[in-house]
C-alpha cells in the first residue's frame, strides 16, 4: 500500500485542487480536506473529511463495525470489522 500513500502525497503536496474517488477510509482521512460518500452511486454526506467518515455513518454505508483510533503519527484512523451477519 505504500505506492498509494506515496503518490497521494504527491498530488496533495503540489496544491491545488484534486478530484479523487477512494474506497479506503483511512486514506481519505490522511489526505482529503473534504469528502462526499456515495451509497449506490447516491450522495448521502459531504464536508470535512473528520467530520464526515465517522463510525457511524461508515457502518451504515459499508455494513461494518468501525470504531475511530488516533493515529500515534497524527490525524485519525478508522479500524473496521466486519458484521457478523452479513
Amino acid at each position: 500500500m505504500g505506492f498509494q500513500h506515496e503518490l497521494l502525497h504527491l498530488v496533495t503536496a503540489r496544491g491545488g485542487t484534486t478530484l479523487a474517488a477512494l474506497h479506503d477510509v483511512n486514506l481519505a482521512l490522511a489526505y482529503c480536506d473534504r469528502v462526499a460518500v456515495l451509497q449506490a452511486g447516491k450522495p448521502v454526506a459531504h464536508g470535512p473529511a473528520t467530520s464526515v467518515l465517522v463510525p457511524d455513518l461508515v457502518d451504515e454505508v459499508l455494513g461494518v463495525e468501525s470504531v475511530a483510533l488516533d493515529d500515534p503519527r497524527g490525524g485519525h484512523t478508522l479500524s473496521f470489522r466486519r458484521h457478523t451477519h452479513l
